[in-house]
């Protein structure tokens, strides 16, 4: 693979529109100094792909800007391609964008949206880190969802997201986790180091330098999730778990979240996406009980709420006479139906 005279010109003046130098390109793509100083001068001729791949994510370039990264034309009718080495499929450059949809009856939460949006305020200073723990049910995961649908345009190099299944028996190693995300960040199966350290470290140097959201779901311990935290300024690391995780925050300075149930109106509030604001007015006893009986439990009032809202000509107060005083011992309306 060539690099032609005008896509130096095109590096250079992409950086310096951007207002980066050649130090602050060779962080956001882990490339070196004098690597960056080769290509803009057009001293290196060859260029690995993958190189050309990490400039053109961090210089934000379009597909017909990265095709000239490369003499020559793109494959026809494939002009977002970047050409391989003779024999392999080509490779694209795909920011991830991992982050699960939203709930859309997610209510409530501002004192803790607030609390993660202040993690920004230390973006450019270290890696930030956050763990959000609570019991089953009480919408750990939603609020990480949430919150990283808010604020995605903070991490235009991606956003990352893995359950790590820490709950259940089938729970995912750090060194599976690691290798999945190398491999969204564009690294080839055969150049996924075997152990976990050599993953760990190649994960951080490729986060280094970059504005990334990394979603952690479902943690089950501290030693789970160190091996895939970045080490540098930047990035960002929510972790959701049913344990507090004294450690990350002990020996990480991790930003501690703690939920319970939601407050009254907020359940409500959460019913009234759910149902509709009429229904509810309409019969306010009933939503009221429901509330109750549901223990203002995220997962058990959206479990109801989505019964009820399957069966629109069901009266609530109807829905709440099907329904146990006590539903279940460990979260109340999960298993309600």
């Amino acid at each position: 693979m060539h690099i032609s005279s005008d896509s130096t010109e095109l590096l250079v003046q992409r950086r310096e529109a951007m207002g980066l130098t050649q130090e602050d390109l060779a962080r956001r793509t882990g490339l070196s100094v004098r690597m960056i100083s080769d290509l803009e001068r057009g001293r290196t001729r060859k260029p690995h792909p993958r190189s050309l791949q990490l400039l053109t994510t961090a210089l934000e370039l379009d597909p017909s800007d990265m095709a000239r990264l490369a003499s020559g034309r793109a494959p026809d009718g494939d002009p977002a391609a970047v050409p391989g080495p003779p024999g392999k499929p080509v490779a694209q450059v795909v920011v991830p964008q991992q982050i699960p949809m939203a709930a859309r009856h997610f209510a409530g939460r501002d004192r803790e949206l607030r609390s993660l949006t202040a993690l920004l305020e230390h973006q450019g200073r270290h890696a930030g880190l956050a763990v959000i723990d609570g019991p089953l049910g009480v919408g750990k995961t939603a609020l990480a969802v949430r919150w990283a649908h808010q604020h995605a345009d903070r991490f235009p190099d991606g956003q990352l997201y893995v359950n790590l299944r820490g709950s259940t028996p089938a729970r995912l190693g750090p060194d599976e986790a690691i290798a999945d995300f190398l491999d969204s960040l564009g690294v080839q199966p055969d150049q996924v180091p075997a152990g976990l350290p050599a993953r760990s470290a190649l994960l951080r140097s490729l986060l280094a330098g970059k504005r990334m959201l990394l979603v952690l779901d479902d943690a089950q311990s501290a030693e789970q999730v160190s091996p895939l935290l970045p080490g540098a300024a930047g990035c960002l690391t929510l972790v959701t778990s049913r344990r507090k995780l004294v450690s990350l925050v002990a020996h990480h300075g991790a930003h501690p979240v703690s939920l319970d149930v939601l407050s009254f109106q907020d359940a409500r509030a959460s019913l009234e996406v759910l149902l509709g604001h009429s229904r509810v007015v309409a019969e306010e006893e009933a939503t009221a009980e429901l509330i109750k009986i549901c223990r203002r439990s995220p997962l058990a009032l959206s479990t109801a709420g989505a019964h009820a809202a399957l069966h629109p000509s069901m009266r609530i107060t109807t829905l709440v006479a099907q329904l146990p005083v006590q539903p279940g011992p460990h979260l109340p309306g999960v298993e309600l139906f």
